[in-house]
């Protein structure tokens, strides 16, 4: 049920934040946070069909300061080989910084 609160947020944040990036507001989130794994679906603008992005495994690692967290992401799958590529080259492995609102929801 959480994970479900969780997508939702998500969902509503990046309408909000990134907005014009999307064709009609088109975007969705599934985020499983006890298998570790968010599916992404949205249509780019421009764009007439859907660029399936997924997180397939990720890690959550909490910070010396106990309260931080940086998201790993181990494995991903995507529709567009490019998007693919791009998130393998400076995504995949690295840890990345959690704003404080979204690491103290997970």
């Amino acid at each position: 049920m959480l994970d479900k609160i969780r997508s939702a947020a998500l969902e509503g944040y990046v309408r909000n934040k990134f907005g014009e990036y999307l064709q009609g507001g088109d975007f969705s989130a599934e985020l499983n946070t006890s298998e570790c794994f968010l599916k992404i679906a949205a249509t780019l603008a421009g764009e007439e069909s859907r660029t399936l992005f997924n997180i397939e495994k990720f890690e959550l690692q909490t910070l010396e300061n106990g309260k931080d967290k940086n998201l790993v992401v181990r494995e991903i799958s995507c529709n567009r080989p490019w998007l693919k590529k791009l998130a393998e080259n400076y995504l995949l492995d690295k840890p990345v910084s959690l704003p404080s609102f979204i690491a103290g929801a997970l």
